[in-house]
């Protein structure tokens, strides 16, 4: 089946569970990199080499910070990092991806993941403004005892298969494991064996 039909026919089904066009094409896009993404963790040796900084080991500054280092936190040293600074109210600019202990320096991690990482945030994003859009919907038409219809996204590593899944509110699945609707993403393009 071509793949812009697969695309058209999954909005037009989270359309008919109540998922604005705009979200359902923002899903379309992230899972296309997470599947892009998890193909390239499975066959590629230069993809794991391509390495970045932990996304917990780098500060996510507050407005009163000047500190042109942002992966150093003024109030703590960079051995032990809190998950907030008490001080000055900086955060972590990610999740921990390389799985330092507590009180352990964090580590290199290679950029896909850090890339992967946030698309399945955006996509969890993106669901959970659709979920509040669903809410109003439904509060308008049902009143205060309006029954609690959410979308749920699914994450899977495996690129043979869907890498994205969505639980829609009506229960109805189109995978083999009945446990959600596979968002179609094509992944990089098969290059001829010279």
């Amino acid at each position: 089946m071509n793949h812009q039909v697969e695309r058209e026919r999954f909005i037009v089904a989270m359309r008919a569970e109540g998922m604005p066009e705009l979200i359902a094409k923002k899903i379309l896009r992230h899972a296309q990199t997470i599947q892009r993404c998890a193909e390239l963790a499975c066959s590629s040796e230069a993809a794991d080499r391509d390495r970045v900084p932990c996304p917990a080991g780098t500060w996510d500054r507050s407005a009163n910070h000047r500190a042109s280092d942002s992966r150093v936190c003024w109030c703590h040293d960079d051995s032990a990092i809190p998950v907030s600074c008490s001080h000055c109210g900086c955060r972590p600019a990610g999740p921990c991806l390389c799985d330092a202990e507590r009180g352990q320096k964090h580590e290199t991690v290679p950029r896909i993941a850090v890339t992967s990482a946030r698309a399945e945030r955006l996509i969890r994003e993106w669901a959970k403004k659709a979920n509040g859009m669903l809410l109003e919907s439904d509060v308008r038409q049902y009143g205060p005892d309006a029954p609690l219809r959410v979308f749920v996204p699914i994450f899977q590593g495996d690129p043979r298969g869907a890498t994205v899944k969505i639980r829609v509110p009506s229960g109805k699945t189109g995978d083999w494991g009945q446990t959600g609707i596979c968002v179609p993403a094509q992944g990089l393009p098969a290059r001829a064996f010279r």
